[in-house]
C-alpha cells in the first residue's frame, strides 16, 4: 500500500515498531502518513476549570467506545484545589450513564470488545 501509486495517504493504527516500518516504506514515495501508535493520553485540569462544565466532556473523552479507543484519555491530572469537585462531578456523570446494548441509541456505554479489555 505504501508504494501503490493509487493510494495518496496512509493512516496506520498499531504498534510503534510496525509504525516505523510503515513510515519508512512510505517515505520512498513521499506519501503522507498518519500514525496512531497507542498513546497514553493524559488530561490536565487546571485550577480555574469549572468542574460541572467539563465533567461530561471529560467522561466522554475517557469512555468513548467504552474506553477502548486509542484516543481515549487514560489518566487525569487535576489541580488539587478542585480535585474533589471534579471527582464528584465525574462520579455524577458516570452514575447517570446508561450501560447496555451498543446498538441502542440511549446507551452511553456499550459492551467491551474482549476479555482483556474487560
Amino acid at each position: 500500500m505504501t508504494s501503490h501509486p493509487g493510494i495518496d495517504h496512509i493512516s496506520f493504527t498499531g504498534s510503534t515498531e510496525t509504525g516505523k516500518r510503515v513510515l519508512a516504506s512510505a517515505s520512498a514515495t513521499l506519501k503522507p502518513v498518519t500514525l496512531e501508535l497507542g498513546g497514553n493520553d493524559p488530561g490536565i485540569v487546571l485550577a480555574d476549570a469549572d468542574p460541572n462544565a467539563i465533567a461530561e466532556g471529560l467522561f466522554k473523552s475517557m469512555f468513548v467506545l467504552s474506553g477502548q479507543g486509542c484516543i481515549c484519555l487514560k489518566r487525569l491530572y487535576i489541580h488539587e484545589n478542585i480535585y474533589t469537585a471534579v471527582r464528584d462531578a465525574l462520579v455524577a456523570v458516570a452514575r447517570s450513564a446508561r450501560v447496555g446494548d451498543g446498538f441502542d441509541p440511549d446507551t452511553v456505554l456499550g459492551p467491551v470488545q474482549n476479555h482483556l479489555q474487560y
